[in-house]
């Protein structure tokens, strides 16, 4: 079943949800496709701010839902997507007001499963396209203080600390799920090599607010 009516419902409650955490953007949503038992497949996803160029583009997006698990008060459900644009820049000014003083753009796919609010599992990797793109020092610095002690850390943050930002023409960020820890791997290529591995605790994940500062 397509419901025109689907995409313009989800997009509202989705962009509600959204405006909690970041006001002023909306999500909308160009076509919804439904089967049953609950599946849900969206075309072209788009979440920015009005009038301006999307922060994210999905191309599509494929979500489900176990209802045998709603008599037992659970909603587990499966989200896979296509990203075929992740503004840095624009997500920066969103999140953070220009803190990270990131730009460049973002592309790859990402499957997450999870109950609720909670991600059991994670697979996400994302490229950067040919132009490469740029991070804050500070953020960087943050970074590397989950590397191990050594010479290779130290080297780095004394080049890193000399720059107020850091260029890159080669990026890749993944996060992937291994038992109880979701392990981040970043690796950015350009002014110097840095390629940082992070196991962060399920429970632990309030870590990744204090690295991203929005706590």
């Amino acid at each position: 079943m397509e419901s025109p009516a689907g995409a313009r419902f989800i997009s509202r409650w989705v962009t509600e949800q959204v405006q909690r955490q970041v006001p002023g953007t909306v999500v909308t949503i160009d076509q919804v496709r439904l089967r049953w038992p609950l599946t849900a497949r969206l075309r072209l996803v788009r979440w920015g701010k009005p009038g301006q160029a999307p922060i994210l583009r999905m191309d599509w997006v494929a979500l489900s839902a176990d209802p045998s698990q709603w008599l037992k008060g659970n909603w587990v459900w499966d989200e896979e997507a296509e990203i075929s644009r992740l503004d840095l820049a624009a997500l920066d000014q969103a999140l953070t007001k220009g803190t990270w003083k990131a730009n460049g753009y973002l592309v790859g796919r990402n499957r997450f499963k999870g109950t609720g609010s909670f991600i059991e599992q994670a697979d996400l990797h994302l490229r950067t396209l040919t132009s490469g793109g740029a991070l804050s020092s500070e953020i960087l610095q943050q970074l590397l203080s989950f590397m191990p002690q050594g010479d290779a850390r130290g080297k780095l943050l004394g080049a890193i600390q000399a720059k107020s930002s850091f260029h890159f023409d080669v990026g890749r960020v993944e996060v992937v799920t291994e038992g109880s820890i979701y392990r981040f791997n970043f690796l950015l290529d350009g002014d110097h090599l840095l390629d940082v591995t992070i196991l962060v605790p399920k429970e632990g994940l309030g870590i990744l607010n204090q690295l991203l500062n929005l706590q």
